[in-house]
């Protein structure tokens, strides 16, 4: 009967009517007022819990007591809005940036690449350990070499990236982003196309390599989604290539922010495919079954030994090859900064965590008669606890599902402004997983703020709790103590996130500071193609027209041309060099970056030229081949005589000019080509008659903002020839701003969880002094009524949330010596150490707490001690 009762019922109120209408009953029976009540106390809680000891054998119970306590939470919180809003937001905000980032965690570092048997492959990178270099390119002919004497893989495929094929045939001509293969590429991968099929290997050859397969997405935009583009074929660089398969929705390769549109074979390279020291393949593997990396590196390299010393022209000694998981080469440059964020917003979510724990604290007391009463009248304490928990539950899924909401809106942020370099970032999206990870860190968010306090609070005094003597049990005490340990916590957590951000936001400063070796101010770039067909006379002489017209236009200061352009990422060539009148050792050979520029190159970059002369001055010519060389390459490879001179000869040719001895005429200064990380290397500059390239990159200074002037260049170029093509317009600082794409983002999204995690723990360090003054007003009344001064009040509150504060300064810079180190590989400029980085980090916390404590500990001196004294 009472159990269908109380069920629709408020509880405290039904307790007290039936406890009281007991004690009448046993009082009229000659029991005095204390021993009724006893009796009656424990007569009820013998029924209850002989009732709960029936219901406890039904299956039913569990979920009957899961929905009773759901709606009695419910109430509660409903009758306590404010701080049922407070917790949901500061949940929110921890499981939502928790949620966001972990979307992108599992889709650029978790999920598997969309391949077959993702786990076996593997790609092959060169090596070498003397000269401290790595590089994820070889030869066709060393590709060939490995290919061929294996016995550790089931298939291997060579492959290079190509952003400037010429698509005509179909409207106005575009640039596509096109990747030439070994015939095996498509196969090693397991995907099979849509329709049509894959490479076959004659198709290697040259004569019989005139296929293409065609992306999904390139065939819907072009080809109407028909299938008789089988029998079209597509026109690429001016020469007509064969479909002979169109791959399924969404494939690409390799992985990128910029989808590939067309494959192509090996033969399309012609002869460069054919030069062992032109290094530009990067090679895919595929292990067979039970094969370990380790063992499939080991006899790679020994055939790579091999190959190393029958052709000793080609590699200098030490060279060998090591093998790399192709998801972890993959994601190598994004795996620490992401694993970094991840760890920053766990940070804030504990804190997160912490705030809600000590707000269930401070609410507890005033629940502490209610919860005494229920543990009087028979609930167990598992009871009590259960209700708590459930209460926590709640508060955890209102969070989560207000979390996932600004999860979303955080993710599309990510999105749109994460670096291109960033893999698979535009395939995030909530969908299971994320939403099973959401749902999870609610639950477990429960458990981290709701089981201490809930122990906590079941585990009282009932005596004081049923009189209400709270004053003395809030303050002070183990139950003072464990709140103070969660602000310690807090603090210590915030300094980690906060110390991170400074470290990154150095970082950043020092790499935008770093100079690159020229002047990236008021140049314009843009990339020029001439129609296909052109012969190298041609070639130069087109370039040269485009330059001397573009050089003509109004507000134009210098122009000139070069292949590659410094920080344009995924070209260059890097190759060996003989030594006019020297016999050196294959070690000794000059290995170094090859550039061809045109007239007037150092002038509009403005570097310096160092020594000797540059182009313009030294006038090259047919006959009279020349080299300039950077200040490292000097130094390097001519360190005790002068370079000016001396002769070389680069290991790399056109397919129709042969490489040429070139005198050296002067050395420049180094520039950064790739990174504003690394210093610049060895670079030898010749001119663009001597190396003649497509898709040249004119560079244009301009006396102010060049970016207006691109459509008049458009129109110069077209002038020179109306079939040639401009793309890929930016100023030098924009290109630069790319390479920065992946610190800005590190410093930016850990600046905005420090905020976060800044603001969390100055709220928790209000709220607990705001208590501490709540529960102390007595103490204080009778310290003021005894002559204490006002400013001794406020010193004394503000100093307890100090010392809380410095302690958990102390804690979490103890802490950070040893987890700042992980940071290393982000770090630029700045040691994972650095002492003023800590002290700033420290005073800011410092000052932050100061802030939080000084508005609580100011109402305190203001108390007045007659009101305090009444207060109980």
């Amino acid at each position: 009967m009472f159990w269908r009762k109380r069920k629709g019922s408020d509880f405290s109120a039904e307790i007290r009517a039936h406890l009281e209408n007991e004690t009448a009953r046993l009082r009229e029976q000659g029991m005095s007022e204390e021993e009724a009540r006893a009796a009656a106390r424990q007569a009820f809680g013998n029924v209850m819990r002989a009732e709960e000891t029936f219901y406890e054998g039904k299956r039913w119970v569990w979920w009957d007591h899961l929905k009773q306590d759901v709606r009695i939470g419910l109430r509660l919180l409903a009758k306590s809005p404010g701080f049922a809003a407070v917790a949901v937001l500061t949940l929110a905000l921890g499981i939502g940036t928790n949620t966001a980032i972990f979307s992108v965690v599992n889709t650029v570092l978790l999920q598997p690449l969309p391949f077959r048997e993702p786990g076996r492959l593997m790609d092959l990178w060169r090596f070498n350990p003397k000269e401290n270099v790595t590089q994820d390119e070889m030869s066709y002919p060393d590709f060939l070499d490995l290919r061929n004497q294996n016995d550790v893989f089931t298939g291997m495929a060579a492959f290079r990236e190509d952003r400037g094929i010429l698509f005509s045939g179909h409207g106005e001509p575009e640039r596509v982003h096109g990747v030439i293969a070994s015939a095996s590429l498509i196969g090693l991968l397991g995907v099979s196309p849509a329709f049509g099929r894959t490479f076959r290997a004659e198709e290697d050859r040259q004569g019989k390599g005139d296929v293409a397969i065609l992306s999904h997405e390139f065939w819907q935009k072009h080809f109407r989604p028909d299938e008789s583009v089988l029998d079209q074929g597509v026109t690429l660089d001016g020469k007509n290539y064969a479909v002979v398969g169109v791959m399924p929705a969404g494939f690409s390769f390799p992985i990128s922010a910029e989808p590939v549109d067309v494959w192509l074979t090996i033969a399309t390279d012609g002869a460069m495919a054919e030069g062992r020291g032109v290094a530009v393949y990067d090679v895919i593997t595929r292990l067979k079954p039970g094969v370990s990396v380790a063992k499939a590196t080991a006899e790679s390299s020994t055939i790579f030994a091999r190959v190393v010393a029958q052709f000793p022209k080609n590699h200098t000694e030490g060279w060998d090859v090591l093998g790399v998981m192709t998801m972890a080469d993959l994601v190598q440059n994004s795996r620490d900064s992401l694993l970094v964020l991840f760890a920053a917003v766990g940070m804030v979510l504990l804190i997160a965590c912490v705030n809600v724990a000590n707000l269930i604290l401070a609410r507890g007391t005033s629940r502490r008669r209610e919860i005494a009463l229920r543990t009087a009248l028979g609930a167990s304490r598992l009871r009590v606890v259960r209700q708590l928990l459930t209460e926590s539950l709640i508060l955890a899924l209102f969070g989560g599902g207000l979390g996932l909401a600004a999860a979303y809106w955080a993710m599309v942020s990510l999105i749109r402004i994460g670096p291109q370099d960033i893999p698979r970032l535009t395939n995030v999206k909530l969908d299971g997983t994320v939403f099973g990870f959401a749902l999870g860190v609610s639950l477990l968010t429960s458990l981290l703020f709701g089981l201490a306090p809930a122990l906590r609070l079941s585990k009282m005094e009932l005596g004081d709790a049923l009189k209400e003597r709270v004053q003395g049990a809030g303050a002070g005490g183990e139950r003072s103590r464990f709140r103070d340990s969660l602000i310690v916590a807090e603090v210590a957590l915030s300094l980690l996130t906060v110390l991170g951000a400074g470290l990154l936001i150095q970082t950043l400063w020092h790499l935008e500071k770093t100079h690159p070796g020229f002047d990236p101010n008021h140049v314009l770039t843009f990339s020029v193609q001439e129609p296909h067909g052109f012969s190298d006379s041609q070639r130069v002489a087109f370039l040269n027209d485009v330059v001397t017209r573009v050089r003509a236009l109004p507000g134009v200061d210098s122009t000139s041309a070069v292949f590659p352009l410094p920080f344009l990422t995924g070209v260059g060539i890097t190759t060996r060099f003989e030594v006019g009148g020297k016999t050196l050792e294959p070690d000794q050979t000059p290995r170094a970056d090859l550039a061809a520029v045109d007239d007037g190159y150092f002038r509009a970059m403005r570097i310096p030229v160092i020594k000797g002369q540059d182009f313009m001055e030294a006038k090259p010519g047919p006959g009279r081949p020349q080299a300039m060389i950077s200040e490292s390459f000097a130094k390097q490879y001519f360190p005790n005589e002068d370079p000016i001179g001396q002769r070389l000869k680069p290991d790399v040719e056109t397919s129709h000019t042969p490489a040429q001895m070139a005198e050296i005429v002067g050395v420049v200064a180094d520039v950064r080509t790739s990174s504003l990380r690394e210093a610049g290397g060895p670079v030898v500059y010749v001119p663009v008659a001597q190396l003649p390239m497509g898709a040249m990159t004119i560079v244009m200074r301009s006396e102010g903002d060049a970016r207006p002037l691109m459509a008049a260049v458009r129109s110069e170029v077209h002038a020179v020839n109306a079939g040639a093509m401009v793309f890929s317009g930016k100023t030098l600082e924009q290109q630069i701003g790319i390479t920065l794409g992946q610190p800005r983002f590190n410093a930016l999204l850990l600046v905005v969880f420090a905020g976060l995690a800044l603001v969390l723990a100055m709220v928790g360090l209000y709220g607990a002094i705001s208590y501490a003054v709540s529960r102390r007003t007595h103490e204080i009344g009778i310290r003021m009524a005894l002559g204490a001064a006002p400013r001794y009040v406020m010193k004394l509150m503000l100093g307890n949330g100090l010392r809380l504060a410095l302690i958990g300064t102390a804690l979490g810079l103890a802490a950070a010596f040893g987890l700042a180190r992980l940071m290393t590989r982000l770090l630029y400029g700045v040691s994972a150490t650095d002492p003023l980085t800590f002290l700033g980090v420290a005073t800011v916390l410092m000052v932050v707490a100061m802030v939080a404590c000084y508005i609580p500990a100011r109402r305190a001196m203001r108390v007045d001690p007659m009101v305090a004294l009444r207060h109980e």
